[in-house]
């Protein structure tokens, strides 16, 4: 966290930090809704650092066979941006 925050205080732009906590719903679809949001306001953004604390738990290895189809999902948002 501390690195990116360096990162984007010398280049001038805006830190974003999101936990991950807060892009993760029970509910089917919510969490890709929520990423694609976050996504979305910063493409309004000239440019900015987006941080995603613990994103190694919201998006595992594409490669993975056990993963759950709700990880895939996320991963295909983070992708398409």
């Amino acid at each position: 966290t501390s690195a990116a925050r360096v990162l984007a205080a010398r280049a001038g732009v805006p830190f974003v930090h999101v936990p991950v906590e807060a892009l993760v719903s029970k509910w089917y679809g919510e969490s890709e809704k929520r990423l694609a949001q976050v996504l979305e306001l910063l493409d309004q953004l000239p440019a900015a650092v987006l941080f995603v604390d613990e994103i190694d738990s919201l998006a595992p290895s594409r490669a993975d066979p056990n993963a759950h189809e709700a990880s895939r999902r996320m991963l295909s948002v983070l992708l398409r941006h």
